[in-house]
């Protein structure tokens, strides 16, 4: 008889997919914005400004953590105890993004840095889990 496949596993794979799409939507915003200038009249002002004043620096970290977010789920999806340590980059390079926004006065994101940090932490905390149940090899 198969292994059945703990409640715990689907509820990370679920929060690590949605926070996943996510990300990779605000990707597609940051990319829209910078490529294409006539759609910034569809768009908030407020987030056209932020995403034009943003350093390459802290735009590197961003996509460092939208690319550790998608390699995260495929570790997952494989059942690789490794997606410990592509989801905690993930974490990592999120938080160090947020800090440099708040660091250049930028305030429109406090509320969802911290709803986010607590997030990840029930993500963080479920994947550790299911490492010690012997789901992920």
């Amino acid at each position: 008889m198969k292994p059945t496949v703990p409640l715990p596993y689907w509820l990370a794979l679920g929060l690590m997919v949605l926070e996943t799409g996510y990300v990779l939507w605000n990707v597609a915003l940051d990319l829209i914005i910078r490529i294409l200038p006539s759609s910034h009249q569809y768009l908030d002002p407020d987030l056209v400004a932020f995403i034009r004043s943003v350093s390459w620096f802290q735009d590197t970290v961003f996509f460092l953590a939208a690319a550790a977010a998608c390699v995260a789920v495929w570790l997952f999806l494989g059942r690789s105890v490794w997606v410990l340590a592509a989801y905690g980059a993930q974490v990592f390079l999120s938080k160090a993004d947020w800090l440099m926004s708040g660091f250049n006065g930028v305030e429109m994101f406090t509320t969802q840095g911290y709803i986010s940090l607590t997030y990840q932490t029930v993500v963080m905390g479920l994947l550790i889990w299911l490492s010690y149940r012997e789901t992920l090899d």
